[in-house]
């Protein structure tokens, strides 16, 4: 017997294997959860700009290349744990969970999401080099992402002979 899966949260569309994605119902319902989570969604927002504002300014008040390079590389750090955060934030508001600021430091599946961020960066930099790098870049961050997909999914990955 297969369990079925529990019921969605109030407000949220019914779940439909024919359904098409709509980006009126997903604006409208993200619209719905964040008014009835307005106090944590704020300050959870609140501690990433403040943060982020912290890091900045300490990189910018350096006059060590070598500084300024950390502060760099460590704001890149810093704000990709914190958007990690939101996510994680975000998908507890989808489950019908109350989000909390403690979300932002969670370091469960970090190292994936920091590869994932690197790989987008080096993408950024690929198209900024006149799109020679995405010839590279682009199909391997796909590839890069299906296998996380089909991973995450218990699915399995061919091997690569």
């Amino acid at each position: 017997m297969i369990p079925q899966a529990p019921p969605p949260p109030p407000g949220a569309p019914t779940p439909s294997r024919n359904a098409d994605f709509n980006v009126g119902d997903a604006l409208n319902y993200a619209w719905a959860a964040y008014r009835k989570n307005l106090g944590p969604l704020l300050l959870i927002t609140l501690v990433i700009f403040v943060l982020q504002l912290i890091v900045n300014l300490l990189g910018r008040s350096s006059t060590s290349t070598f500084m300024n390079v950390v502060f760099v590389v460590g704001g890149f750090v810093v704000a990709t744990i914190l958007a990690m955060g939101l996510l994680r934030a975000s998908l507890s508001v989808v489950r019908g969970e109350t989000p909390s600021v403690n979300q932002l430091t969670e370091t469960e599946g970090l190292g994936s999401y920091l590869v994932a961020s690197i790989l987008f960066g080096i993408n950024v930099i690929g198209a900024m080099a006149c799109g020679v790098g995405l010839l590279f870049t682009y199909g391997i961050t796909a590839i890069t992402i299906a296998y996380a997909y089909r991973t995450l999914n218990g699915e399995s990955v061919a091997p690569i002979a």
